[in-house]
């Protein structure tokens, strides 16, 4: 019978970092000032923590959305890149 190998000692938290790579943290890292700016632009400061992140207690679902549009008619993004804007928003939401 072969030896066991150990467990090592993982926590959930470790798990989370391992999932995303660095170029990925940083993506979404300046997505999120991407939209801080937005928000500070448009009229959406509530939703602003500091210049560069949110507060997701009052950065609401229907400022998320606003955002996006004005991606989409402004910036004409891919659907596939918005997508990567939630992906940020959870990242941070994770944090």
């Amino acid at each position: 019978m072969p030896p066991r190998r150990k467990r090592s000692t993982t926590t959930i938290e470790d798990a989370k970092n391992n999932t995303r790579t660095d170029s990925t943290k940083k993506r979404y890292t300046t997505q999120i000032r991407t939209i801080v700016q937005w928000a500070m632009a448009h009229g959406h400061s509530q939703g602003v923590l500091d210049r560069n992140t949110l507060n997701l207690a009052t950065f609401s679902f229907g400022d998320f959305t606003k955002f996006l549009e004005w991606c989409y008619q402004t910036k004409h993004m891919a659907a596939s890149t918005l997508g990567s804007y939630r992906s940020a928003i959870v990242f941070l939401y994770e944090k």
